[in-house]
């Protein structure tokens, strides 16, 4: 599999070589599930970060109904990682360059956190994420000079997820997710 990213019109996935086309086809012939939710629109998929993933399964050839919508070249499907019985909890920070897109600045900060709330009964994971970088190409309008630039990233993004194991035929998991809006200038 390949992700593509050119900007938001143009970004795309491909499976073995074949591309699932723009942003602009809104039916494309490759799937992409996360957390088994479809996306239908390949700018959600191509233009998301992904965090705190667990596996990545890559189907290929004709997939019916599977994933909730039919695909002709295959699914790529996103599975993040749940809360355990098990305390675990991990953190990075990266400054500096760290894409191809631009040469300047950036801090990309994220974490997890969870483990037992009632051992055996109740657990959590709570889930952070923060991209910051300046584009390659300052801003000049007066109004917004000093706070954009294109090409920018600024994403945020945290979740927490609580698993309910009450018998050993039923499970439950109830997830929060919130996503405010940021600025970016991407063409």
């Amino acid at each position: 599999m390949q992700w593509n990213y050119g900007n938001p019109k143009t970004g795309s996935m491909s499976i073995r070589g074949v591309s699932s086309g723009s942003s602009e086809n809104i039916d494309p012939s490759l799937g992409v599930v996360v957390d088994n939710v479809p996306y239908a629109y390949v700018a959600l998929a191509s233009g998301s970060d992904y965090v705190d993933i667990d596996t990545v399964d890559v189907r290929r050839g004709p997939q019916g109904t599977d994933g909730g919508r039919a695909t002709t070249m295959g699914v790529i499907d996103f599975k993040t990682r749940r809360p355990t019985f098990n305390p675990e909890a991990y953190a990075s920070v990266t400054f500096g360059s760290y894409n191809n897109l631009s040469s300047v600045n950036g801090l990309l900060t994220q974490g997890a956190l969870g483990g037992p709330v009632v051992d055996g009964l109740l657990a959590w994971r709570g889930t952070f994420y923060r991209n910051q970088q300046e584009g390659a190409y300052k801003n000049a309008y007066f109004d917004i000079q000093d706070r954009t630039s294109y090409g920018n990233a600024d994403r945020s993004y945290g979740r927490v997820q609580f698993l309910l194991t009450p018998s050993s035929s039923f499970e439950g998991l109830f997830s929060f997710d919130y996503k405010p809006n940021g600025i970016e200038f991407v063409n």
